[in-house]
């Protein structure tokens, strides 16, 4: 019976471990392939996993995004931020 404890726990303890390593190597692996670069004003991400730039403001607030299908080729907008209306 200590025998069977014993052995559980240890598996418990390995699987444990697995998922915190998987769980860290995750959010790495994520962001891997994203280069951050800025020119004038906010800060622009490029995703080489599916070819999207996303653009944000200086406020780092999203304002847009673009796909890049092919070097050479235009770069097609995807997505706008909603513009938000002042009222005075």
């Amino acid at each position: 019976m200590r025998t069977i404890i014993v052995t559980a726990l240890g598996f418990l303890m390995i699987g444990t471990g697995l998922l915190f390593q998987l769980k860290s190597t995750s959010a790495e692996s994520r962001f891997a392939q994203v280069i951050p670069f800025g020119e004038g004003s906010g800060v622009k991400f490029f995703d080489q996993r599916d070819g999207k730039i996303y653009v944000y403001d200086n406020n780092m607030k999203f304002v847009s995004s673009y796909q890049l299908s092919d070097l050479g080729q235009p770069i097609e907008p995807v997505e706008t931020a909603p513009k938000t209306l002042k009222f005075e």
